[in-house]
């Protein structure tokens, strides 16, 4: 199902949504982040939903023995199982964007570059400005060298290698590398790609599947909703423990809902692909919509209950959070309560 090229430029699967959307449009949504209208409200309001460096530092030491999954922001997650440490869609920056423009981040990070403890693999779904950070990358590189393993769509290596990483892995949809003890999986999303305005889906975009000795783990990137593509995740990719999927930046709908989940649509793909427990991401960190800061994971709660989800198996995590991996801790496949 991946997109392929077409003059060198990749696209949706068929049945992904189109809306064509006016340049003024833009220019007006875009000028609303760089100016950051509304952060010194949202800030205010993520207070209750962000763990200082303290509580952040504590928790994430606590769990570094066992398999474990920390929350940095937006799509930034450290994941360890067993002796593999990840790190999913890197952005530690006050702004994503270049140089000083773009989206400016609300709150800086509780976990640092310098807390992580080991890096072995780097998963970059695309690269829009706040999933593939060059700043960011350029940090990491410093303090792990060139032999972190970066797995990434087609297209992306030079990013990586302009950084100096120089184990750097494009790929397809549908296709699988083993990797230490952990098989990645490259999987279908349905985005879009460019840092310009005049490299517009010259580049591939992705989702992951991670697959441990214990846990399958699904991280969704950016991606909007298919009726028919998530199901064919479930058959594909096969069991899922903990779908990481984005439930933030969806209004106005007109301009962002043929490349973003909300968290309706979020919990739709866990239950598609018959995940066990959501996380919901891309949410609290950046000024990338128009929703309040907190609607998002506001209305995951409430969907997820709606739709008559075990409360333990939505992980409404803070930003910092750690939260250990175990089977006794993970919910039970079947979604209703007995």
């Amino acid at each position: 199902m991946y997109a392929g090229t077409n003059k060198q430029t990749f696209k949706n699967p068929e049945g992904a949504l189109k809306v064509k959307n006016s340049l003024t449009d833009w220019v007006f949504f875009v000028a609303r982040r760089v100016l950051g209208v509304g952060n010194k409200k949202s800030r205010k309001i993520l207070q209750a939903y962000t763990l200082d460096r303290e509580g952040a530092l504590k928790g994430f030491l606590q769990q570094q023995t066992g398999d474990a999954v920390t929350w940095i922001g937006h799509a930034t997650f450290f994941i360890k199982v067993g002796k593999t440490h990840i790190l999913t869609d890197p952005f530690f920056s006050n702004t994503a964007g270049k140089w000083v423009f773009g989206p400016k981040r609300y709150n800086r990070p509780t976990i640092n570059i310098n807390d992580l403890p080991q890096l072995d693999i780097i998963l970059c779904s695309h690269n829009h400005y706040d999933h593939l950070d060059i700043k960011s990358l350029k940090r990491i590189k410093k303090k792990f060298g060139a032999q972190v393993q970066v797995f990434c769509p087609l297209g992306l290596a030079r990013y990586f290698q302009q950084c100096g990483f120089e184990k750097v892995q494009e790929m397809q949809w549908n296709e699988k590398v083993d990797y230490q003890a952990v098989a990645i999986h490259c999987l279908p999303a349905i985005h879009q790609s460019g840092r310009s305005l005049f490299d517009k889906n010259k580049t591939g975009w992705c989702s992951f599947g991670i697959r441990s000795r214990n846990f399958g783990i699904y991280f969704s990137g950016d991606t909007a909703y298919h009726p028919t593509v998530f199901k064919q995740i479930k058959t594909d990719w096969g069991n899922c423990d903990l779908a990481i999927v984005g439930i933030g930046a969806y209004k106005p709908k007109r301009l962002l809902e043929q490349h973003h989940t909300n968290p309706e649509q979020a919990v739709q793909i866990a239950s598609d692909i018959n995940a066990k427990n959501i996380i919901g991401m891309h949410w609290g960190t950046l000024n990338l919509s128009d929703e309040p800061a907190d609607e998002p994971i506001k209305r995951l709660t409430e969907v997820a209950q709606t739709n008559s989800w075990r409360s333990n198996a939505v992980w409404l995590m803070k930003l910092g959070e750690t939260r250990v991996l175990q089977k006794d801790t993970l919910a039970p496949p079947a979604m209703l309560d007995e």
